[in-house]
């Protein structure tokens, strides 16, 4: 299975989110509401008779991590990761995502040498988009920037299987871990 862990945002800031103006462009593919998510971490192919490892690491997180309230800040623009992404950037996930790496090291693909950058991915280029200022580096022929801001508390985790297809990632929530 191919797995993540991540944050979901609740349903008034999806309804937002999905009420932003999304222009069509060639060679550009908009994420849809579900899957706009934050990976706290990507595990990669995780063999099935891991999950119960998984499982073990997550279910203490909320009661044993002391952690405080969590609350996930998103915005305020859509800005670039990299030439082919425009994202919504999401931030107050630190902690947790250091909480949730610690522990699962033991599980899944090797902790990526970079520093934790809480995202949404809101869209994907074909191919390395030409640079434009209004869209957050994708030339979407927007004059202004794509503004977007909202906060809400973390009540959990989830472990996500992921499928790859054609038109996009498909997930399932195969576990909820409740913070507090």
């Amino acid at each position: 299975m191919r797995l993540f862990i991540a944050v979901w945002p609740p349903a008034l800031v999806v309804s937002r989110l999905a009420a932003l103006d999304r222009p069509a462009c060639p060679g550009f593919r908009w994420t849809t509401a579900d899957q706009w998510h934050v990976t706290l971490r990507f595990l990669g192919t995780v063999a099935e008779d891991q999950l119960p490892g998984v499982n073990g690491a997550l279910a203490p997180l909320g009661s044993e991590v002391p952690l405080g309230p969590v609350v996930a800040v998103a915005g305020p623009a859509l800005v670039p990761l990299g030439p082919n992404v425009l994202c919504l950037p999401v931030a107050g996930l630190d902690g947790l995502a250091d909480a949730v790496v610690a522990r699962t090291l033991s599980v899944g693909a090797p902790v990526a040498d970079r520093p934790f950058l809480g995202h949404l991915t809101m869209g994907r280029a074909s191919r390395p988009a030409r640079p434009s200022r209004a869209s957050g580096g994708v030339d979407l022929g927007l004059a202004e920037p794509m503004l977007f801001a909202a906060s809400w508390p973390v009540e959990e985790v989830t472990l996500v299987a992921s499928t790859l297809r054609p038109s996009g990632a498909s997930y399932q929530v195969i576990g909820r871990y409740p913070l507090g």
